[in-house]
């Protein structure tokens, strides 16, 4: 079985602020001025649609891992309670932390 924990998908809602400026949209991590800068540069490049086109092809990537994974009888389950990827079943963190 494999656990995903913190993939929601959601960045792209993230990606800018009320004042429109641009986001990593949250990690785990601290960042530091010169990623800010990075992200900051890179956002710049990339407009709406590019955006969600890049978007759209993560979601393949993830179905398609998804029907292999399926024909090889292994199991992925999202643990992350909210969010925009709908390909896995969602399960309970706490639950399967319990197990």
């Amino acid at each position: 079985e494999i656990y995903l924990l913190g993939v929601d998908m959601t960045n792209i809602i993230h990606t800018y602020d009320e004042e429109n400026k641009v986001s990593d949209g949250g990690h785990f991590y601290e960042k530091d001025g010169k990623l800010s800068k990075f992200y900051e540069e890179k956002f710049k490049l990339r407009n709406n649609e590019e955006m969600l086109k890049l978007y759209g092809r993560t979601f393949q990537t993830f179905r398609l891992t998804n029907e292999y994974c399926l024909r090889e009888n292994i199991k992925i389950v999202n643990l992350t309670p909210e969010g925009a990827l709908d390909i896995f079943p969602i399960d309970n963190y706490e639950k399967i932390v319990k197990k």
